[in-house]
């Protein structure tokens, strides 16, 4: 939820807003809603019930597409009783339940229903109530369900038996849902409502979209500032959608962060808006085969348009198998097919999806890229200069809870910066016993000395590399590290006493002590020098 003076915006409940508010911030759907309110109309004269299902992600704008469709309804189609369920009805078990609730909803007695014992008697009761309603006002009824899904997985299959053969016998009821996706009870041909509802995918917004509901929040909180200066933020915001995808949602979170001054928490306001998701996207995981589920996560894990044949590869399964299983999914609303040339490639359809599966890895073995790609769009070279010092500045005082998110400044610095703070903060990480963060940056700093040719990088990395062995008590390994460093740099002075120190874990003192000398030497001389 957002606040700005005497207006307020629920990102989660879009139908807890004032219907103006909702029309105000309505983008890119309008001719959706045109249409289906015109087709609604016109089954309604005809006596035709209609059954929709809008389907799609988590953020997307479902509810509030279904809250601006019922007050059209209300307010247009006369010939119609609209009836909103609550998002959440968990008193809904049986079939009469549902009737029970129609009636709650049109402000009707039912007391005399409840009164009745027999099962099979109260739903024929609600039914007959509801009927005579019908037929006194002259209209039938039209209900909004929101998260259906969830509302069939607490009938049992009899029970929903009883529900599509109602909708069949009685023809006053039409119904419009929602659904995050695709599920069993209308995909499977052997459950009642198969084939059932007509649906329809939300699909995400354009870049274009995105930046107009921006503008619209800020007109609507009157909020020139933003809208003055929105030019500066396009090429933050291009970047943003490009990664995360269309999200409505997170329109608003992007758009609260520019103007609440939250912009050094947005990973922070990102990954909790992911791990929100959580449920659905485990859900996604659980209604797939065991074959779709390995061409789905291949398909996030590449986070780009692949082919079939690259699937096919990566997943050792044969083309036409995956060309099968990619229908299906396609089908099922999960992935999408974009024609590229003389192929066709296939991506998920929620780009989040991504960002949740990289979350799930274990921090330390991989650091989450999209987040990488995510930070270096929204913050300039400096800004990200400046993060890392106050970050690491902290670190150096003893505030270990910055840990996370300096390992991530570290690696999104300007390519002139960033073996620097590496440099900075891999032997930090090794004091603090952070041997997976360490490893990983000198893996990064090898990287950089492979592409330059640098010695003396070269020389530091095996030094680190050298002070990692030894604290995971590998003096043999650490020894080979040292004398490697010693071999670009004879005079290293630091190496040769962690050489001396390594070589009495070995047990060659002898050695130890010449090593020393040698560093005591050097160190000497450098004094020298220096007071010269």
């Amino acid at each position: 939820m957002a606040e700005s003076s005497d207006i307020v915006f629920y990102r989660y409940s879009p139908e807890n807003m004032p219907e103006d508010i909702l029309r105000k911030l309505f983008v890119s759907r309008e001719k959706l809603l045109e249409n289906l309110v015109r087709e609604i109309e016109d089954a309604s004269k005809n006596e035709t019930p209609r059954f929709y299902l809008m389907v799609g992600p988590r953020g997307i704008g479902k509810s509030h597409f279904l809250t601006l469709l019922y007050y059209e309804i209300e307010n247009k189609v006369t010939s119609l009783i609209p009836i909103k369920l609550a998002e959440e009805e968990y008193s809904i078990y049986r079939a009469s339940d549902f009737f029970l609730r129609i009636l709650e909803e049109n402000s009707v007695d039912v007391s005399d229903v409840l009164s009745l014992d027999n099962e099979n008697e109260i739903l024929y009761a609600s039914l007959e109530k509801l009927k005579q309603i019908s037929k006194h006002d002259g209209k039938n009824f039209i209900i909004f369900i929101e998260n259906l899904h969830e509302l069939f997985k607490q009938l049992d299959k009899e029970e929903l038996h009883k529900l599509r053969s109602t909708f069949q016998k009685y023809d006053i009821f039409s119904v419009v849902a929602t659904a995050p996706l695709i599920f069993p009870f209308i995909s499977k041909h052997e459950e009642p409502f198969y084939n059932f509802f007509r649906i329809q995918h939300l699909k995400e917004f354009s870049i274009d979209e995105i930046k107009e509901l921006m503008r619209k929040i800020a007109k609507t909180e009157n909020n020139m500032e933003f809208l003055d200066n929105f030019e500066q933020y396009e090429e933050k915001i291009h970047g943003i959608v490009h990664l995360t995808g269309g999200s409505p949602r997170l329109a608003f979170l992007f758009y609260e962060m520019i103007t609440r001054g939250e912009i050094k928490d947005i990973e922070k306001s990102l990954f909790k808006i992911i791990d929100e998701h959580t449920p659905f996207y485990q859900e996604v995981f659980q209604l797939l085969t065991a074959q779709q589920r390995r061409i789905f996560d291949i398909l996030i894990s590449f986070g780009e348009p692949v082919t079939p044949k690259q699937i096919s590869e990566k997943a050792r399964m044969n083309i036409p198998t995956v060309n099968t299983q990619l229908r299906r999914l396609e089908t099922n609303g999960y992935v999408i097919s974009r024609p590229m040339g003389r192929h066709t490639k296939y991506e998920v359809r929620e780009r989040l999806f991504r960002l949740w599966r990289e979350m799930r890895q274990p921090f330390g073995r991989k650091r989450v890229s999209i987040l990488l790609d995510f930070l270096q769009l929204w913050y300039t070279a400096d800004e990200r200069k400046e993060l890392f010092e106050i970050k690491f500045k902290l670190l150096e005082a003893g505030e270990e809870s910055v840990l996370r998110d300096i390992c991530y400044y570290a690696e999104i610095q300007p390519p002139e910066f960033k073996t620097e703070a590496l440099l900075k903060l891999t032997p930090k990480l090794i004091e603090l016993g952070e041997r997976d963060e360490a490893d990983y940056d000198i893996c990064k700093l090898k990287e950089t000395a492979l592409k330059t040719n640098d010695k003396e990088l070269e020389c530091k990395i095996q030094f680190y590399e050298g002070e990692l062995l030894i604290s995971e008590n590998k003096y043999k390994d650490a020894l080979e590290s040292f004398n490697k460093a010693l071999e670009i740099n004879t005079k290293y002075d630091i190496v040769l006493t962690l050489k001396g120190k390594t070589l009495i874990n070995i047990g060659k003192n002898e050695e130890e002590l010449e090593s020393l000398d040698k560093a005591f030497e050097i160190n000497l001389k450098n004094n020298y020098a220096l007071s010269s």
